[in-house]
């Protein structure tokens, strides 16, 4: 944004010489007296101007499409990191289920397949949560990355 604010000071430093060099013509004079200099001066810095100008302009357009680009990637992460929640919640929800009916078998008496069974709705369980981690993780990981280049 300084860069801005340093283009509007110039153009309108630019403005304010071709202002005085207007004021400098005699209008009473039959013939308007013009310092040729200062016209190709004054020309030359609306010149610059005007290339400074469509500079930032490009730029402008350019910093707008990479924004657009990074906001489309983060838009594409989340929708990822959704499926992937969602994912595992479909898991966890089947595991579940997986280890209450392993608990309610166990009720009806030591059974060795029913506390199996439920030493595998828990050991999935965690491995639903082990996964679920593991993808919020990974997605704070370029988030990270990117503050830490900012």
């Amino acid at each position: 944004m300084s860069e801005l604010a340093e283009l509007e000071r110039r153009i309108a430093d630019a403005l304010d010489r071709i202002g005085a060099g207007i004021e400098k013509i005699d209008t009473s004079a039959p013939e308007p007296v013009v310092d040729e200099a200062q016209v190709a001066e004054l020309t030359e810095a609306l010149e610059a101007e005007r290339t400074a100008n469509v500079q930032l302009e490009e730029r402008l357009k350019t910093l707008r499409r990479q924004s657009e680009a990074r906001i489309k990637e983060l838009e594409d992460e989340a929708g990822d990191l959704k499926a992937a929640a969602a994912e595992t919640a479909e898991q966890l929800r089947q595991a579940r289920h997986e280890l209450q009916a392993a608990r309610q078998a166990a009720a009806n008496g030591p059974d060795i397949d029913a506390l199996e069974a439920e030493l595998n709705g828990l050991r999935k369980v965690r491995d639903a949560d082990r996964a679920e981690l593991d993808d919020i993780l990974a997605s704070l990981k370029p988030l990270m990355e990117d503050r830490t280049n900012a």
